[in-house]
């Protein structure tokens, strides 16, 4: 798959895959992990200009370990959460 142009172009690549792989209704956590989704493909996208499907270990991390530093450790354990169902989504 092409590189995205834009950042919510990658949002929008990112939310797509992995709305097929999580389960349940689109409330609550689901809608949660979607809205993380689309942060971490913008946050990505404005540092490397890569989408979801050119993602390679050291952007997950990257973005785990710089990018999440200032959040609460509940927020960063939830953000873990989200990066683990994309690192599934992605195989």
């Amino acid at each position: 798959m092409a590189c995205p142009a834009n950042q919510q172009t990658a949002a929008r690549a990112a939310r797509a895959l992995l709305v097929r792989r999580l389960p349940g209704s689109r409330r609550g956590s689901v809608r949660a992990h979607l809205q993380r989704t689309e942060r971490i493909a913008e946050t990505i996208w404005r540092r490397w200009h890569v989408g979801p499907h050119q993602w390679q270990v050291k952007h997950l991390r990257w973005y785990l370990t710089v990018h999440a530093r200032e959040f609460t450790p509940g927020t960063r354990y939830r953000y873990w959460l989200t990066v683990r169902a994309l690192v599934y989504a992605l195989g």
